[in-house]
């Protein structure tokens, strides 16, 4: 295996004293600069930043793309679509960005080479892994075995997949079990990243230290840990020492909070799906700190449900044997038409009509199949027309 001083030659990688470039590391200091030609093939790939710069958006970072160039990112559960237009030389969403320890999905209509240039990140190195499926990739510009060399923090039935160039489909190609790796362990190159399937949330440490370049920003006000209802307020506050020039950068579940730049985090009304882990990156002219990781919790309100009407109706449920079929008997007196509605949730009392020709039969009952997910709530009702 090549040594990590060998690495960091590798691809005309090279150093430039300690120029006091703007941005730096997560939890240390940038120190140099650093430049690697990136090989984005035609099709689809998984490509990710290696470096710190001025300006972590992909309309700043990405130059010499060809047209119809589209960068494609997974936050949460959505994936948003960027598309660069050289009729107006302009990307769809311009503030996207793809900080070090990101990954994107890249779908070119031809090869090409991006010259990826900025910081590289000294220090304590913290990319958070957030349970689930997500892109992720090295803070550091190194190439290597991704546990044995790069630190990434192997858990017990985590995924590995990459992606096939020509159709965009996913397939593993790594798993960890029992403590190993599953053929065997991948390598990470430069500039590459993987899809990951967490089991459950957890950081990725890697500690990567230059002599004499001691970090002055400190943080002494961490944000705090949140539990909340559904429309309460988000608020959490950052206070760094060190330096007057900071700027800020919030991020959920390790990716760039759009528009968060400020010393406090607010959201006045939030909604479960902004559950997570937060933390701010403050940066000044020459290096960087993060905050801790904290783990904000927002519960669902649980409405409860208005009572039904007596209908003179009793409904009774069960499954078939694969548990794919819901099997829902309404009982009443004979001849009566009844309405069958279902919901997924209580909570907006939103009723979809799935059957509304039944008709009690003689022995006093009627019958409506319900296909179901295994997983997911359903509700029924059944109602006198």
């Amino acid at each position: 295996m090549e040594s990590k001083t060998k690495q960091l030659l590798t691809g005309v990688l090279f150093w430039v004293g300690f120029l006091n470039l703007s941005l730096g590391s997560l939890q240390g200091q940038g120190v140099g600069v650093s430049f690697h030609p990136i090989d984005i093939p035609q099709g689809y790939s998984l490509i990710a930043n290696p470096h710190f710069s001025s300006s972590n958006r992909i309309l700043d970072l990405i130059q010499g793309q060809p047209d119809g160039l589209e960068v494609i990112k997974l936050t949460g559960d959505t994936w948003q679509t960027n598309r660069y237009s050289a009729a107006t030389s302009s990307w769809s969403l311009s503030a996207m960005t793809l900080t070090p320890g990101e990954g994107a999905l890249f779908n070119s209509p031809e090869a090409f080479t991006w010259n990826s240039i900025g910081k590289p990140s000294v220090g304590k190195l913290e990319n958070y892994i957030p349970a689930g499926i997500s892109m992720r990739s090295s803070i550091l510009p190194l190439e290597g075995l991704i546990s044995s060399t790069l630190d990434f923090p192997p858990l017990d039935g985590l995924i590995l997949s990459t992606v096939d160039p020509a159709d965009g489909t996913f397939s593993v190609l790594a798993t960890y079990e029992n403590d190993a790796w599953q053929p065997t362990e991948p390598v990470l190159p430069i500039g590459k990243a993987f899809l990951v399937d967490a089991p459950s949330g957890v950081l990725w440490t890697k500690d990567f230290q230059t002599p004499d370049d001691d970090n002055p920003l400190s943080v002494v006000t961490e944000p705090q840990d949140l539990e909340l209802m559904e429309g309460g307020e988000i608020s959490l506050s950052v206070e760094v020492d060190g330096a007057t020039d900071l700027r800020y950068q919030w991020q959920l579940n390790g990716n760039d909070i759009e528009g968060a730049t400020e010393t406090t985090y607010t959201v006045e009304s939030a909604l479960p799906t902004m559950s997570g882990s937060y933390s701010a990156v403050v940066y000044s002219k020459s290096h960087s700190v993060r905050s801790r990781q904290a783990t904000v919790l927002v519960t669902a309100k649980t409405v409860d449900p208005e009572p039904n009407p007596p209908t003179g109706l009793t409904v009774t449920v069960s499954l078939n044997e694969d548990g794919s079929q819901m099997i829902v008997t309404i009982s009443g007196d004979p001849g009566k038409a009844v309405q069958v509605e279902t919901t997924p949730t209580l909570s907006g009392q939103e009723w979809t009509v799935k059957a509304d020709d039944l008709v009690i039969g003689e022995t006093g009952q009627a019958t409506h199949t319900e296909t179901v997910e295994i997983g997911k709530s359903l509700f029924v009702r059944a109602l006198a027309k």
